[in-house]
């Protein structure tokens, strides 16, 4: 299983709006920042970085603790392993994976 935590902003009418930037990697969730590796080289833009079985477990309070801290909504998503052909970029914690069709 592969985890991504998504956190909302809220626009005019008041709905969420879930979105989680690509360039932070993983542990780049709502401003929290985590002193992990980030990918030393360009991604392509379409990809969306999960955190891995091992991230998950390592990081998961942290990051959920501080964005409660920080009073945001936040969405988990969880996915089944990706394909080889879906991923673009991997290390123990993290990985970025290209959108399915």
């Amino acid at each position: 299983m592969i985890y991504r935590v998504l956190t909302a902003s809220f626009n005019e009418q008041n709905y969420p709006s879930y979105s989680q930037p690509t360039f932070g990697g993983a542990w780049m969730v709502g401003g929290v920042f985590c002193d992990v590796p980030f990918p030393n080289k360009k991604i392509n833009p379409k990809a969306k970085f999960f955190f891995t079985e091992k991230g998950w477990r390592n990081g998961r309070n942290y990051v959920l603790q501080q964005i409660r801290e920080m009073g945001l909504t936040h969405k988990i998503i969880c996915r089944k392993n990706p394909k080889r052909s879906e991923i673009v970029y991997q290390d123990k914690f993290q990985v970025a994976v290209l959108p399915r069709r």
